[in-house]
């Protein structure tokens, strides 16, 4: 008995076992069992379409001498007249800011909005200046039709104007700053502060020669410059 020759695998072809009328099925298995055909193009220049100088094909070395090769395909980074999106990353360390030009202009406009001019003394005042300031002037004695004198100490202070001695210290240093009062004696262990208080009328013209005409209200009062809004003091 004749040994059959065995068929090796390239010799091997599925498609011997359909029958002749399954050409769909033939065609088909034929077109799985050789994969997809790879077909490699040589890029090409953007305004002229021919291949770009100096890129070898797959595989190939670039000419010049090199020994490498390069990717079988130039990756699309964005160049204008394909078909890939153009990206821009912003430059690295430099962070983006959120200030517009627009924004510093309506924050410039809304704070000049809230300037006013200092047409009373109290205009300048805060609630707690005020109170101090009126309780001064009330308990003083005069020394001429613009000023008055009173000794008095923390805590008959706050006992008069109904604030602790801590916020009529503090308020105490604002009258000093707009020119509405002056220490002229220092306490002492058996007498209190004097001080010099200037008359409403005194107060204005004070503050007009050193600047201190227009204001902004916050949480306090404090005297700007009427042009750019920036604080401004007596010095």
């Amino acid at each position: 008995m004749a040994k059959r020759k065995r068929q090796t695998s390239e010799d091997f072809d599925v498609t011997e076992f359909l029958r002749p009328t399954d050409a769909d099925m033939r065609s088909a298995v034929s077109f799985l069992l050789r994969g997809p055909q790879v077909v490699v193009e040589a890029p090409h220049s953007v305004e002229s379409g021919t291949p770009v100088s100096g890129i070898a094909e797959q595989g190939a070395p670039v000419s010049g001498g090199g020994s490498s090769s390069i990717p079988q395909s130039v990756p699309d980074i964005g160049i204008p007249g394909k078909s890939g999106p153009i990206i821009t990353t912003p430059e690295a360390g430099i962070p983006v800011s959120s200030i517009t030009p627009h924004s510093v202009a309506v924050t410039q406009i809304a704070l000049l909005r809230r300037i006013r001019q200092a047409f009373r003394a109290q205009d300048g005042h805060s609630l707690g200046e005020q109170a101090v300031y009126q309780a001064l002037w009330d308990h003083g004695i005069a020394r001429d039709p613009d000023s008055r004198i009173v000794t008095i100490g923390y805590r008959t202070l706050s006992a008069v104007c109904g604030l602790t001695a801590n916020n009529c210290k503090a308020n105490l240093q604002g009258l000093r700053d707009k020119l509405a009062i002056e220490e002229t004696e220092r306490h002492t262990p058996s007498a209190g502060t004097t001080y010099l208080v200037y008359s409403p009328d005194a107060i204005l013209k004070r503050r007009q020669t050193a600047g201190l005409t227009h204001y902004i209200k916050n949480r306090g009062v404090v005297f700007v410059d009427p042009l750019t809004g920036t604080p401004i003091g007596s010095t």
